[in-house]
């Protein structure tokens, strides 16, 4: 029988470990399947993040030759403007002239005429008059001559009308692009403007704020020092207390030894008294017989001789009185020695009785100065770990105000870079204005100049009316008015040529504007590589969700067989526990039989075959009952496996639904910034309708050649490649931080795990695995720690990408300054400038957002808010632990509300409702454990 329970025990033994082994090679199996997952999830993440940053580079640039083409834009029509505005000048001093030039024409035309009738009444002057002709006559061709050089700017002016009117269709459609963007750039102004004030008050709160913690920092010193000075006095106190205590104890241990040694004398005398009263008691039994004696003697004195007995006698009262003396003496002697020790006792009594009054009261003094120790020790130590508190809120708020005065300096740099180029615009304003001053006196010392002439023209037609009357004074009139002419003429000829030479330079800038242009058409072929560029990437992430969804389609087909295979396991396991029940019953009721067989008195031979028969039966009904049991086993742990892999596809299935969901978003995203870039490239390829309406010009016609402007400018060039070369050093930077972060957090998760497997796989021994209900639970518990330890893996170190939703723009955010964003000029071009905006606009500052846990049966715990805390500090987010009739404050950045609940608890109506009216995300999470509750939570909010 016993070799028999111990072959069943061992195979028991053998049972439980193929379990295990089996559990452990689940587990592995298990193990290797999430890693795996793992590998391919990060792999996954690591294209779609370089895709991102890659885009957002392509962005980027598309934002930074859109600037440059905006201020490149700007420029070239401003010079348009003032090269039509100096034309239209330079055709109405051309007008003026030819006006002059047709008035002094006339004038010596009469005058000739005049001259002519003057020497034809005096022959004497003929001479004079012929010589005055040939002048004349030569200065007349110097006119025609100039006159000719005015018909030919004119045909030249003429020309460049044509060609003016050949292109106007595409100078009217600049001006409206112009137009478009005078009014982008005053919106510009205004968003600058905004700017300005919006640093401004956050200039003045960051100074509010770092006041207000200097002032905290000092409050926080101020206690600490007092702090400090308590401990101290404290420590003092509590030596002086020690000391004491030190002091009394070893006057207590004196005062024992000395009432021992008092307690030995005591005895001594005690039994010294004992002994006296036992001599005393002899002495009276003595004097009793002595006595008895006398009366005997006194008898037989009566009978013997008087004398002699009366001298007998005498020696018998002298030897008892002297007996009686001595015991007299000896008595008094005892007496006296007995008070003395009795007061010296009583004295030694007192003394012990004080002392022991004063130590318990040392002892009393010193439990109250012990308690007061603790008491003050506990005050300390929750002083200390408020200061520890308050220390680390110093920490964090100064690393706050660090992160602000970063924010801030990058504000700065980036205000200054704006204020920059809005300085290099200012000057380039104020040079053109210079110039446009500079041709505005021209045109007005040559008005000046034409009207001197004109006054001039006027007195000599004065003169020659007074030269009708006098010949000799108009002669003399006459040759001072050709030189006046003469030197007019010089006078205009240069002006002429000045104006000749601004009509070059002016050409030449049009040259170079030309030039500007077609560097600018470049750019914006540039923009069409890029419009490419990003469609070819929209074409990729379409072709990367094809896997995505075939994956997500396996995990479902896989999930629909695991969950027949369960629903089968089910009904074998329903099937195998009525077979057990029936064949418990069967040996139940054959055990009944065999014990009324038993209970006979007799035995005969049928009931003996009987007995052994049912004896057989019973043994193979309890096989059978064990092969069911054990199969009953095999199949529950079959249905734990099944329903364990069931879950963790499931999981794996939502996942992957997550990921196919997000990768919808980015192309859906993409596919909007390839409709707003198309959007834009149409808007700046659309012609206008109607064309530019500008002042005709009379003879001499001004004609402005507009041809296309190439952007070649090599400062804004070399600008350009700084700042793409220190976009890529930033980027670098980033990308090792970030991969060092990455790779920190994953060896503190290792090591975090293989420290808690070893610690729970030392805890599991045999005793615990004998169970196969615990087996599963701890089994799914590891894999259950395995799995939210790798989602925190996977997405705490991209926290930054999942956070903001637009992790191409992490990089640009610190140190480059937000792109300048152009509207377009029609409305579906503004239309689609609302999400490039939001990409290109940086937070000043960010707030943390919370997790809100709320508890009305649960009593908070400090271990589980402690990990919650530092769970959630690793998603840049906070937590608050709320209880009873507390309640949130909405105001604040909530991202997620959690009900922990008793297992009969009901969720609270009130804090349900408002979270629902708010929009607020939340769970209900039934009270089970720390990582469960942590994987709820990063499901929930965080994924």
């Amino acid at each position: 029988m016993e070799n028999t329970k111990i072959q069943t025990l061992w195979n028991m033994c053998l049972e439980l470990k193929d379990k295990r082994q089996s559990l452990l090679e689940q587990w592995r199996n298990t193990q290797h399947y999430l890693d795996s997952k793992q590998t391919l999830i990060e792999n996954e993440f690591d294209i779609l993040r370089q895709n991102n940053t890659e885009l957002a580079q392509d962005v980027d640039s598309l934002y930074t030759q859109l600037a440059q083409f905006q201020h490149f834009w700007k420029s070239y029509f401003g010079d348009v403007v003032g090269l039509q505005q100096s034309f239209a000048h330079l055709g109405g001093s051309y007008q003026e002239l030819n006006g002059s030039f047709g008035q002094l024409y006339s004038e010596l035309a009469h005058l000739s005429e005049d001259i002519k009738a003057f020497t034809s009444r005096s022959d004497a002057s003929s001479d004079e008059l012929i010589g005055l002709r040939e002048r004349f006559e030569a200065q007349q061709q110097k006119l025609q001559e100039t006159y000719a050089q005015y018909q030919a700017q004119k045909d030249h002016l003429a020309t460049l009308n044509q060609e003016k009117r050949l292109q106007q269709d595409s100078i009217s459609s600049l001006q409206g692009e112009l137009e478009s963007l005078h009014g982008h750039f005053s919106d510009l102004g205004a968003s600058l403007q905004s700017f300005h004030q919006e640093l401004g008050s956050y200039r003045e709160k960051w100074q509010q704020e770092k006041t207000a913690h200097l002032q905290a920092t000092q409050v926080l010193q101020a206690e600490h020092s007092e702090l400090q000075q308590t401990h101290a006095e404290l420590q003092t106190r509590h030596t002086e207390l020690q000391s004491d205590h030190t002091r009394l104890h070893k006057e207590h241990a004196d005062l024992n030894a000395s009432h021992s040694t008092q307690t030995e004398h005591l005895k001594s005398v005690e039994a010294e008294l004992s002994a006296t009263q036992q001599i005393l008691l002899e002495a009276a039994d003595l004097s009793q017989t002595a006595l008895v004696e006398l009366a005997e003697l006194r008898k037989a004195v009566s009978e013997v001789d008087q004398e002699a007995v009366t001298g007998a006698l005498a020696d018998l009262k002298a030897q008892v009185a002297a007996a009686l003396n001595q015991s007299a003496e000896t008595a008094s002697e005892l007496a006296a020695e007995l008070a003395a020790l009795q007061t010296k006792q009583a004295e030694t009594q007192a003394e012990l009785e004080t002392t022991r009054t004063e130590l318990a009261s040392h002892k009393a003094e010193l439990e109250t100065a012990q308690t007061e120790l603790e008491t003050r020790s506990e005050a300390l130590k929750a002083v200390q770990s408020e200061l520890a508190e308050r220390t680390e809120a110093l920490a964090s708020a100064q690393t706050e105000l660090a992160e602000s005065a970063e924010a801030l300096k990058s504000a700065q740099s980036e205000l200054e870079e704006r204020a920059e180029a809005l300085a290099s615009a200012q000057s380039e304003l104020e040079s053109t204005q210079t110039q446009l001053a500079e041709r505005v006196s021209a045109y007005e010392t040559a008005q000046s100049e034409l009207e001197a002439s004109q006054a001039q023209l006027a007195e000599r037609s004065t003169a020659l009316t007074e030269a009708q009357a006098e010949l000799a004074t108009a002669q003399a009139d006459l040759s001072r008015k050709q030189a006046a002419f003469e030197n007019e003429q010089a006078e205009l000829a240069a002006a002429l040529k000045a104006r000749t030479e601004e009509a070059e330079t002016a050409v030449a800038n049009l040259a170079q504007r030309e030039s500007q242009m077609a560097g600018f058409i470049q750019g914006f072929a540039d923009l069409r590589e890029a419009h490419a560029q990003l469609r070819h990437q929209i074409e990729l992430l379409q072709a990367q969700q094809v896997p995505l969804k075939q994956e997500s389609d396996l995990l479902k087909s896989e999930q629909d067989e695991l969950r027949q295979k369960l629903a089968e396991q089910e009904n074998q396991l329903k099937v195998l526990n009525t077979q057990v029940h029936d064949s418990s019953e069967e040996v139940g009721r054959k055990e009944k039989l065999l014990a009324q067989l038993e209970s006979y008195g007799e035995e005969s031979d049928a009931i003996r075959s009987a007995r052994t028969e049912l004896v057989e039966e019973l043994k193979a009904a309890r096989t059978r009952l064990e092969g069911l049991r054990h199969k009953q086993e095999q199949a529950s742990q079959e249905r734990s496996m099944l329903f364990q892999t069931l879950e963790q596809t499931s999981e794996g299935l939502e996942q992957k639904q997550q990921e196919f969901k997000q990768a919808e978003q980015e192309l859906r995203y993409r596919q909007e910034h390839l409709e707003q870039l198309e959007a834009f490239l149409s808007g700046l390829e659309r012609t206008p309708a109607s064309p530019l309406n500008l002042p005709d010009l009379d003879t001499p016609a001004v004609v402005v050649e507009v041809k296309e402007v190439h952007v070649a400018d090599p400062a804004v060039l070399a600008q350009l490649q700084v700042a793409e070369a220190q976009i890529k050093a930033l980027e670098a930077a980033l990308e090792e931080k970030e991969a060092a972060l990455e790779q920190a957090l994953q060896q503190s998760a290792v090591d975090h795990l293989l420290d808690d497997f070893a610690a729970e796989a030392e805890s599991l021994n045999e005793a615990d695995l004998e169970r196969q209900a615990d087996i599963d639970l701890a089994i799914s518990e590891e894999v259950e720690q395995i799995s939210s330890l790798l989602s925190e893996i996977n997405f705490g170190a991209s926290q930054a990408f999942e956070g903001e939703g637009a992790p191409e723009l992490s990089i640009l955010d610190l140190d480059d300054p937000a792109p300048v964003v152009p509207e377009a000029p029609k409305a579906d071009v503004l239309k689609a400038e609302a999400k490039p905006a939001e990409l290109a606009s940086a937070p000043v500052a960010k707030v943390a957002p919370v997790v809100v846990v709320y508890s009305r049966q649960v009593d908070r715990n400090a271990d589980w808010d402690q990990q919650l805390r530092a769970y959630l500090d690793e998603f840049a987010c906070s937590h608050l632990w709320l209880t009873g009739t507390q309640q949130p404050d909405f105001g604040a950045a909530i991202k997620g509300l959690v009900f922990l609940l008793e297992p009969s608890e009901t969720i609270n109506e009130n804090l349900y409702q408002e979270a629902q009216r708010r929009n607020i995300p939340f769970i209900k999470h039934y009270i089970s454990n720390i990582t469960r509750l942590k994987i709820d939570i990063l499901d929930a909010f965080i994924r």
